[in-house]
């Protein structure tokens, strides 16, 4: 799940650029990024194998059941690292892109894995490590890293941890303590935390639409389904939460949290049918790759 989140949340952005990627490049990046998240996924369970066994949710896996060996799965999750760069390389992509991704891979793995283990801060460690990905397509589109339209994405993502992740622990709380993972068990924080996310997640649709939509009833629509649902699905699930910490109304919070996320991502994808711009050639000479470099000037030599 977490690993085809970060994929979508990466495709979402390039829906933002003024020029698409081409199909094959796409592809590239969508399978990249794929493998890369599936890469640090399989490093993290080989880092914590032994707390793997002491939870409930987590004790099945193919390590704590020794059905895969740690040395097959270090082959595995190297040959996926590598083949997520090598995806890169193939796709001509800048070294923005691999700072990116091996920002989140070596983030999650270096920070985010051992801090759970030692700071309650952990969670604020990996809402911000785990929102990197919606720079991934942005990147990848060739534009600049201090852009307003990935921001906006990047804070959405940061917020949507929250209500979403805090929902999942509290019902799994006792596994965590039993592991050892030093982890936010206050439900008045967590309920706190949870409202800011939401709010977070409020801020970054309204910065969106006001960045990429230029039609009042569009907007106007996006917005009045977004909020909607973010009152419904958001405020009103934590609230309950706030007032009855059950594992009823956690599992209520953590499912709410994924409708307001569908509808911020597909105000991407729509925003990239109705206001996609013509792309001046001064642009495309700027972020031309260097095998289409050969080609033009291959071209402007026959002329």
């Amino acid at each position: 799940t977490v690993s085809m989140l970060n994929v979508v949340v990466a495709m979402s952005t390039t829906c933002l650029a003024p020029i698409y990627l081409s199909l094959p490049q796409y592809v590239m990046l969508s399978s990249a990024t794929l493998t890369l998240a599936m890469a640090s996924q399989v490093f993290n369970q080989i880092a914590e194998v032994e707390f793997d066994k002491l939870m409930k949710r987590t004790r099945n896996r193919p390590l704590p059941q020794n059905r895969l060996s740690q040395n097959t799965a270090k082959v595995i999750g190297g040959a996926l690292y590598l083949s997520g760069i090598g995806l890169l390389y193939a796709g001509q992509f800048s070294l923005p892109v691999y700072a990116v991704v091996n920002a989140v891979f070596f983030g999650y793995l270096g920070l985010y894995t051992p801090a759970k283990r030692k700071y309650i801060a952990n969670t604020h460690i990996g809402s911000v490590i785990g929102a990197l990905p919606a720079y991934i397509g942005w990147l990848g589109a060739g534009q600049p890293f201090f852009s307003v339209q990935p921001f906006f994405a990047f804070l959405y993502m940061v917020s949507w941890q929250y209500p979403h992740f805090y929902g999942i622990l509290w019902n799994c709380k006792e596994d965590y303590k039993k592991a050892g993972f030093k982890m936010q068990y206050d439900p008045s924080k967590i309920a706190t935390q949870s409202y800011l996310g939401c709010l977070g997640q409020a801020i970054s649709m309204i910065g969106i639409t006001a960045c990429n939509f230029h039609s009042i009833p569009y907007d106007l629509v996006v917005n009045g389904l977004f909020f909607s649902s973010m009152y419904w699905h958001g405020f009103k699930r934590v609230n309950k939460f706030k007032i009855d910490p059950s594992q009823e109304n956690a599992k209520s919070m953590m499912l709410g949290s994924y409708f307001p996320l569908v509808i911020f991502l597909l105000s991407y994808v729509v925003k990239s049918f109705l206001s996609h711009e013509a792309v001046s050639y001064t642009h495309l000479r700027a972020h031309e790759t260097g095998r289409n470099l050969v080609c033009r000037l291959l071209l402007e030599k026959k002329k």
